[in-house]
């Protein structure tokens, strides 16, 4: 899970912000297992999920994913141009928490780190190892390799986990590289329907039991999915895709197919877009960022499916959820520890807070969140920042 991050100098976040995870901290998980932004247009909340987005691709994929000459894809502040990007983020793996660091312009690392936190009561930190430019201090967590092959552009997690004797440094990419996104860096990469979709519900019996209990708040007709091959012989003879769905539904008492997705409403198809992601983050305890979290699903399948990640039970991995949204709606089922805001200042720059941080409000988890923002109590600055 994550369980802290700060950012600095990127795209709209001009100052350093930190969106912490950890705020009021439940014991059945090892941080908030949702946090949700809210913001009006253009306030900067998708950017704060971009550098998540960024994060994930950088630390897993860069040495493969960029190519050799290439800027890393990020973009300062607009007044900003030459000072470096820079992000810390601590999460944890199966119990332990690590610390990355990393700095960087144009298209060269300046500073890249990952620790171990020995202790969390201390905070005591491990190093792993330390890259400032092309110099590489290893701790006795890994072992040596060569690093003549390290590009300045890429992190050394992405290039280390090519070789078969860095296990802890693959550990650290996989979990990386496991989140789910809907975000590019320039904007939202679309979620879109394909039969593949369904084929992946459809993989374990235990997950196509827990996609038909969904997809009934979705389309409270559909009994049944399967996904039908044709024969090299259909497929010669019709203009077929490989695979046909086969929707189930009951009509005037009797279970009759619906052959084909376009005959399913957007709002299901949708939900069969994202819920494999879904499913796999509970199951494995992995990670989704979901920008506009309420595309194309009502307000209700939105609700049920943040209360799937809030509760222990349905996620005992400790999956997480980080998203933004626009229907205020959604405030009422957060805490102010998970409710979070982007909002531009008067020179320009997305600052970020949390509901939590006003302090002057009493009782605050008695009240609506969602009453409180529509009078205007979180529209300003808290004096906390």
């Amino acid at each position: 899970m994550i369980k802290y991050c700060e950012i600095n100098n990127f795209f709209s976040i001009g100052d350093e912000q930190i969106v912490d995870f950890s705020l009021n901290n439940r014991k059945d998980f090892a941080a908030n297992p949702v946090i949700g932004f809210a913001g009006s247009n253009a306030s900067g909340k998708t950017n704060v999920l971009r550098a998540f987005a960024f994060l994930r691709f950088f630390i897993s994929e860069s040495f493969l994913g960029l190519k050799p000459d290439s800027n890393i894809p990020s973009e300062p502040f607009f007044t900003q141009p030459g000072k470096d990007t820079s992000f810390f983020v601590i999460f944890a793996i199966d119990g332990r928490d690590y610390g990355y660091k990393l700095e960087f312009f144009g298209a060269a690392v300046s500073l890249e780190e990952l620790s171990l936190y020995e202790d969390d009561n201390t905070g005591q930190m491990q190093p792993i190892f330390v890259r400032k430019k092309n110099e590489i201090d290893r701790g006795s967590l890994v072992t040596p390799i060569p690093i003549q092959d390290l590009r300045d552009n890429s992190s050394y997690i992405s290039y280390a986990k090519q070789f078969n004797s860095q296990e802890l440094i693959k550990k650290i990419a996989t979990y990386f590289e496991n989140f789910s996104v809907n975000i590019l860096m320039h904007g939202i990469k679309p979620i879109g329907y394909s039969w593949q979709s369904t084929l992946k519900l459809l993989e374990f019996e235990e997950r196509r039991t827990q996609a038909l209990k969904i997809l009934k708040y979705a389309d409270v007709a559909i009994q049944d999915i399967k996904v039908i091959k044709h024969t090299q012989k259909e497929l010669e003879s019709m203009e077929l895709e490989a695979y046909t769905e086969a929707f189930y539904h009951n009509i005037d008492g009797r279970i009759l197919p619906f052959l084909g997705a376009e005959r399913m409403s957007a709002g299901t198809l949708q939900m069969l877009a994202v819920l494999p992601s879904i499913l796999y983050a509970l199951e494995k305890g992995t990670v989704v960022i979901w920008d506009e979290i309420e595309i194309k699903l009502h307000q209700n399948l939105v609700a049920y499916l943040i209360g799937l990640f809030q509760n222990p039970s349905q996620n005992p991995k400790q999956g997480q959820l980080i998203f933004s949204f626009h229907n205020t709606v959604f405030m009422d089922i957060l805490t102010p520890e998970q409710l979070w805001f982007a909002e531009k200042n008067e020179r320009g720059r997305t600052e970020i807070f949390c509901a939590a941080q006003f302090q002057d409000l009493k009782d605050l988890h008695r009240h609506s969140l969602e009453k409180l923002y529509r009078v205007g109590r979180f529209g300003a600055k808290p004096s906390a920042l």
